[in-house]
């Protein structure tokens, strides 16, 4: 038996205090992958010089 968590959409107030909205904005983009693959979407997006190939070192990405 595990433990399953249900998806659901992270709302993060933007009146929370400072630290906490930071906290809750990292803790939402965690759910989407890890650093290095946000990083990654990011460049492909908005780095016309960026190419994954040869930035990866060596890891194939599934998603």
């Amino acid at each position: 038996v595990g433990v399953v968590h249900v998806h659901h959409p992270v709302f993060c107030d933007p009146n929370l205090d400072p630290k906490q909205y930071k906290m809750c904005l990292g803790s939402k983009a965690s759910t989407y992958g890890s650093t290095q693959q946000l990083a990654e979407m990011w460049l492909e997006k908005n780095d016309p010089s960026y190419s994954k190939s040869s930035n990866n070192n060596g890891s194939v990405r599934t998603a």
